[in-house]
């Protein structure tokens, strides 16, 4: 059997040649074609059906709905060769030819796993021999109730009582089970239900305001096909009521549909018919949960779901870096009648300082990045085209690094990115941390144990730049080095936590004592602080190492031993 079905369809204008399935909007411009320019497929007949299975054939023959007999050529066209297999299998049941509307239903429900075929299985008396000898537990009772008088088991009337329950038939390819489910549902003669594979056919009833007459428009739509429709209404959409007709989700109809512009209605549908049936559900799943009040909203919504499935698979994830300028105005108890006393002073803090802030920054940032319109968030507003196709999406956020708090846009990037995109694309971050989001989250005021917080994503200090991750990698090791040879030349006092428990916390105690020993409570307390807000271990131990020398005991205990013995 073919994927085609070619028929002839006759009217008393003639006979017309066809050959399905159609697309929706060919198959609009061949019923123009036929005649039938008023939707109203009357006083036609379909003879000489050919799609290489004569069954089937002989039961379209009867049909007299062209628009039935292209959706199920639609369906036929999406089966493999074993779905195939199985669909003339239970086309040859029961021995009869079943009407159109059962056969829509097969094809429909081929792949639901809902039936099985059981070769070899021709009669009620093979079918109760097969689960009698397999002992099917299923079945226990009814062996019970089914012997002779001579206690032999009676396989017909346990065939018969199994086909009863599984609804099955026989066939010329065995028995096949749930077969009344296949026939039944979800075409009900009258609605055709969307395609689980295809999505080309939106279909919108449309309705004139007045009681003239109405239209059905099946989208996305050609620009002829709908001037013809407005034609035959003597109005334009615009003055129309539209309403649902199947294939079309309620909770968006009910938003967007009255007052609707058809023509960008097509060309959104026409858009979607590029997804997959999973991706094209999900969009349409996804509508109820945004406010979208409008057609061109629900556009602007499809454009960017359509942007994030399309999205390549290669996407990498891309880091820039910049300093931070926080300030804080801090809740102490001043003097009112010192003169110097302002209550209004902002003084800055250190980025370590920053640090044991991280929490509530990050919680301002997350309600001001929820305000984005869209998920690419910074991206959206990149007006370089080239630039715009690389960057899918850009997160504003902050990260400790180095025991500091940096600034960071983490961006989706497709692609790689030459010198002139990684040239523009630091000029766009720094536009936006001076005057675009950055302007306006320096202006929050982060509420904090201590007073309040106000981070800027930018500062005039010429030393402020934008950092990509392989220019931030080699700051952070300069910085690195330059703390260690600062830790050789200071005296920095030697700490046991070589060979000790590597418990964060147990090295957290034995830095601190050492450094209350030698004086420096205040350091103490400072390098608590920033281990308990540090984001991992290895981070936790480069701030420790930054406040003292990391020796063995063994190595504490010679260094003890020998400075006892000199002052002997």
């Amino acid at each position: 059997m073919s994927n085609k079905i070619k028929a002839q369809v006759i009217k008393e204008s003639g006979s017309y040649d066809i050959i399905l399935p159609q697309t929706q909007n060919n198959f609009n411009k061949s019923l123009i074609n036929m005649g039938f320019y008023n939707w109203n497929h009357e006083d036609y007949r379909i003879e000489n059906v050919r799609s290489g299975n004569q069954r089937l054939d002989e039961a379209l023959n009867f049909s007299t709905d062209i628009e039935e007999l292209n959706y199920l050529a639609q369906l036929l066209s999406h089966l493999n060769e074993d779905e195939m297999g199985k669909f003339n299998d239970i086309l040859s049941a029961d021995g009869n030819i079943p009407p159109v509307q059962q056969i829509v239903n097969m094809a429909y429900n081929i792949n639901n796993n809902s039936f099985n075929i059981m070769r070899s299985i021709y009669d009620i008396g093979d079918l109760g021999r097969l689960y009698a000898e397999e002992n099917d537990p299923f079945i226990d009772e009814t062996i019970i109730n089914n012997t002779d008088e001579n206690g032999e088991i009676d396989h017909e009337g346990i065939g018969m009582y199994l086909q009863i329950a599984q609804g099955g038939v026989f066939s010329d390819s065995g028995y096949i089970s749930n077969y009344d489910e296949m026939v039944k549902g979800p075409y009900d003669g009258r609605f055709f239900p969307p395609f689980r594979f295809n999505n080309e056919t939106l279909t919108l009833g449309v309705s004139m305001s007045k009681r003239s007459g109405s239209v059905d428009i099946f989208l996305p739509a050609e620009s002829g096909v709908i001037r013809r429709a407005e034609r035959r209404l003597e109005a334009t959409f615009k003055n129309c009521t539209i309403n649902p007709c199947w294939g079309f989700p309620m909770p968006l109809s009910e938003k967007i549909l009255p007052a609707s512009e058809i023509n960008t209605l097509s060309a959104v549908t026409e858009r979607l018919s590029v997804l997959s049936p999973k991706q094209f559900h999900d969009v349409f799943d996804s509508v109820d949960k945004v406010d979208i009040s409008s057609v061109q909203e629900f556009e602007d919504f499809c454009s960017e779901q359509i942007r994030e499935i399309q999205m390549p698979e290669a996407v990498n994830t891309v880091t820039y870096y910049f300093p931070l300028d926080v300030k804080m105005r801090e809740n102490n108890d001043y003097d009112y009648e010192d003169e110097d006393y302002d209550p209004d002073y902002i003084g800055s803090i250190s980025s370590s300082d920053a640090v044991h802030y991280i929490d509530p920054i990050l919680e301002q940032i997350k309600n001001d990045n929820s305000y984005f319109d869209t998920n690419r968030l910074l991206a959206e507003y990149i007006n370089d085209d080239a630039l715009n196709e690389k960057i899918y999406s850009i997160l504003p956020t902050v990260g400790v690094h180095g025991g500091e708090l940096w600034g960071a846009m983490v961006m989706k990037v497709a692609g790689e990115l030459d010198p002139d995109d990684v040239a523009e694309l630091k000029d766009y971050i720094s536009g936006q941390n001076s005057d675009g989001y950055g302007e306006g989250f320096e202006q929050r005021e982060i509420k904090v144990s201590d007073g309040e917080l106000y981070v800027s994503f930018w500062s005039h200090d010429k030393k402020y730049a934008i950092y990509t991750q392989e220019e931030f990698k080699k700051l952070m090791e300069q910085k690195q080095t330059a703390l260690e040879k600062s830790r050789i030349t200071s005296n920095l006092p030697d700490c046991p936590i070589i060979g000790a428990d590597s418990n964060v916390f147990n090295l957290m105690g034995i830095v601190s004592r050492t450094l209350k020993e030698h004086g420096m409570k205040e350091q103490a307390q400072e390098m608590q602080n920033r281990v308990k807000s540090s984001g991992s271990f290895n981070e936790a131990l480069a701030i420790m190492t930054e406040y003292v020398n990391p020796v063995s005991q063994k190595e504490m205990e010679q260094s003890t031993s020998g400075s006892f013995s000199m002052n002997m």
